[in-house]
């Protein structure tokens, strides 16, 4: 979703002192990073895997609940992925013009940069809420499974599609949608994107003045908070090629134990108010834990830079492809849930398979298999066509407002 308007990979190598060597980009409108496309996809897995959790999935099972709140509770955070979605999109949205790209050099460039995202955002959001409103009609609730499903459920799944929520989730601009309950990210995502333009300037001036700047315009209500994280990947861009040298140091078996610290920020919310109680409710009263989110965030996104294992994962060909078809995943995962999970459960049930904890696995298995097979689809018929449509649009307006050259 949010590195397709990017140039392709050229190569560039930093060595440290240490003579560790570090792939990095040469300038940031001249190399598409591989292991970013990585990322997006495990984010959209986790994505998944969290909603299909919210689905069935009893969190006080012995095993389960390892994967809810234990130690394995990072896998169902769909939330930090989220926001983890949100710091590649700062980066995403400043790679180009922090790199020398005349985005938004006057208003007509910024208006069709406006248009494309537009294009490339809710063209995709219209179809998948199109598909969800044919879900709901078509694959009508089968009745009673084993597992139950839980409130959660029923609070997403059982929305009416009427005149009144169908004309709410078209304004995807103003408010969160209702039919199709993830857009939401989107909704938060377009914002920033008209708020880019201005905030840019800011941000190649001075670090802490823009860092200060949206911690004041979310604590005073006039931004969310997560325009916070939006901004943590404009800064990541900024800085981008002096993150080896301030991470020459973290490398071979170092990488790993900083990606395990990492790893324990990104799911903090979970396995901290499960294993310690008071300690969570301390932390609260010093800080906000998705600040320390953040922190988790920002190392799991810097650290393949000097970690080549980690990188060599990310930068595999199945996970890149997750990352390329992410957007769709995102969009389409939640169709697969609420509305043909329920029938493959039912015939699961009547296949002798009745116990919730081996039903529970069977069923998030499917869930993310099938997202992604139908994310595949929408992508190639939905998604891509949007992306060159928008890729279009630029290259057009770049060629009509190119200033001849003297001859």
């Amino acid at each position: 979703m949010l590195f397709d308007l990017l140039p392709d990979t050229l190569s560039g190598v930093v060595r440290d002192s240490n003579q560790v060597v570090v792939e990095t980009p040469m300038a940031p409108r001249q190399q598409r990073v591989l292991f970013l496309d990585g990322l997006r996809g495990v984010a959209a897995v986790i994505v998944v895997l969290n909603h299909a959790f919210l689905g069935y999935a009893d969190p006080e099972h012995r095993v389960l609940g390892l994967f809810w709140s234990g130690p394995f509770s990072f896998l169902t955070e769909g939330d930090a992925a989220v926001l983890l979605f949100f710091v590649l999109s700062g980066i995403a949205l400043s790679w180009g013009p922090m790199g020398g790209a005349d985005c938004f050099r006057s208003a007509g460039s910024i208006a069709v940069w406006f248009l494309a995202r537009v294009v490339r955002i809710y063209l995709p959001y219209l179809a998948a809420l199109a598909l969800t409103c044919v879900a709901h009609e078509r694959f009508r609730d089968p009745g009673a499974t084993v597992p139950p499903r839980t409130p959660w459920f029923g609070l997403h799944g059982e929305v009416a599609v009427d005149h009144q929520n169908v004309l709410h989730d078209l304004n995807l601009f103003s408010d969160y949608p209702r039919l199709l309950g993830q857009g939401w990210s989107l909704t938060e995502e377009l914002r920033f994107s008209f708020l880019l333009p201005l905030m840019l300037p800011l941000a190649v001036r001075t670090t802490g003045g823009f860092l200060v700047t949206l911690f004041c315009a979310a604590l005073c209500g006039a931004m969310t908070q997560f325009v916070l994280f939006f901004g943590v990947g404009v800064l990541v861009t900024k800085h981008w090629n002096s993150i080896p040298g301030v991470l020459r140091h973290v490398s071979g078996w170092r990488s790993w134990v900083v990606l395990v610290f990492a790893v324990g920020l990104f799911s903090i919310r979970r396995w901290l108010p499960w294993y310690f109680p008071d300690a969570s409710h301390e932390l609260k009263r010093v800080c906000r834990p998705e600040y320390l989110v953040a922190v988790g965030v920002l190392l799991i996104l810097v650290l393949p830079i000097v970690s080549s294992g980690l990188r060599r994962f990310l930068e595999s060909g199945m996970v890149r492809y997750l990352g390329q078809v992410s957007f769709s995943i995102y969009l389409i995962h939640m169709v697969v849930l609420l509305y043909v999970s329920p029938w493959v459960v039912v015939r699961l049930n009547a296949m002798g398979l009745a116990e919730p904890a081996p039903v529970t696995v069977a069923i998030t298995l499917f869930v993310v298999l099938a997202s992604c097979a139908t994310a595949s689809v929408f992508n190639r018929l939905v998604e891509a066509p949007c992306t060159n449509a928008a890729r279009w649009l630029l290259r057009w307006f770049e060629k009509r407002s190119a200033v001849p050259q003297p001859k």
